[in-house]
């Protein structure tokens, strides 16, 4: 995450060691471009932690423990003491592995959880409850995902029917719903018309708008022929309506950030190539694109040096992209690359 003045990574995983769980953190100053340890903390070693800059503590909630299994702790960390304090209990299921969405609104950091949730306020240090998603009869939950419009959270579930004799049936089910912050229940959000599920790919909220990019027929989790799209669609959580973008761009399966005017994808090229339905082979590594929702128009930027940003972090601190990679050959220091300004590709 960014804070302002320097880029914050803490946990992970280190592929060279067997995939073993980080516990460990560091600051990263783009002025100096220079890396400062981070303090001890107070939480077990996890990858994917949620993060979360609430302009004066950093938050870290939740990630994969041992065994893939949901952790249920988070604690915050105070750049400018250097200190950590360790956060209240939250009143959610300790037994949802791997079902949990995560998303801070500016004040709150709401945890949505299949049969439960509730919001973290760090001002005052305190968890209230959320209202439950709703339950569709037959269909058992095995993803889920969230994001923040501005006003309200969208949050989009995926499902199976549940194991008869040992035996899954066949076929998948999606629900999506809106909850307003104060709100005593969810409301249900229509699907993407001619889609059979809500998308699964890139999400960044822009205006009151939700613009989704790319994604896969195959939500996570799920075991199916896999159809990835290289279109996009707006949803507008007000009226309840999705209008689609044109097929436009190539790649779009790699990290991606939002600047404040543009939404920056890498392994993602300008320009659609028709062809297979995963995996297009004309996105060379580190390519990237711009996608900018005023005119809607796809941007090759310069090549990124690194070419595999499967794994990498990205942060815009308002005039800079910076991309952190690791890699086997680079041992134990963090590749940094900057994009200041963002240089584009003639085309």
């Amino acid at each position: 995450m960014w804070t302002g003045t320097e880029l914050l990574i803490w946990g992970g995983s280190e592929e060279d060691q067997g995939s073993a769980l980080a516990g460990d953190g560091a600051a990263y100053d783009p002025v100096t471009r220079a890396w400062t340890p981070m303090p001890a903390s107070p939480l077990s070693p996890r990858d994917n932690p949620f993060a979360a800059w609430t302009g004066t503590t950093a938050l870290f909630w939740g990630g994969g423990g041992a065994n893939g299994s949901l952790l249920m702790d988070g604690a915050s960390y105070d750049p400018a003491s250097r200190t950590w304090a360790m956060l209240p209990t939250a009143p959610l299921r300790p037994d949802a592995p791997n079902r949990q969405a995560i998303v801070w609104t500016g004040t709150q950091m709401v945890v949505i959880q299949p049969g439960a949730g509730a919001a973290f306020d760090p001002a005052t240090s305190s968890w209230t409850a959320v209202p439950t998603l709703p339950q569709v009869a037959g269909c058992q939950p095995f993803a889920i995902g969230a994001e923040w419009t501005g006003s309200e959270v969208i949050t989009w579930v995926a499902g199976r029917p549940p194991a008869v004799n040992g035996v899954i049936p066949s076929g998948y089910c999606y629900s999506a719903y809106s909850w307003v912050p104060g709100n005593r229940a969810w409301a249900v959000v229509p699907s993407r018309p001619d889609y059979a599920n809500f998308p699964s790919g890139t999400a960044a909220p822009i205006g009151g708008r939700l613009l989704f990019l790319g994604g896969s027929n195959c939500p996570p989790g799920a075991s199916c022929p896999v159809q990835d799209f290289f279109d996009g669609t707006w949803f507008d959580a007000t009226s309840g309506t999705w209008t689609g973008l044109p097929e436009t761009f190539s790649g779009g399966r790699g990290p991606a950030v939002w600047t404040g005017s543009a939404m920056v994808v890498f392994n993602t090229k300008a320009g659609a190539t028709p062809g297979p339905p995963n995996r297009p082979s004309d996105v060379p590594p580190g390519a990237a694109a711009a996608f900018d929702p005023s005119g809607g128009a796809w941007t090759d930027l310069a090549r990124c040096p690194v070419p595999d940003l499967a794994n990498a972090s990205l942060v815009w601190t308002g005039r800079q992209l910076i991309v952190v990679a690791m890699d086997d050959e680079s041992g134990d220091t963090p590749q940094v690359e900057m994009l200041s300004p963002p240089v584009r590709d003639s085309k």
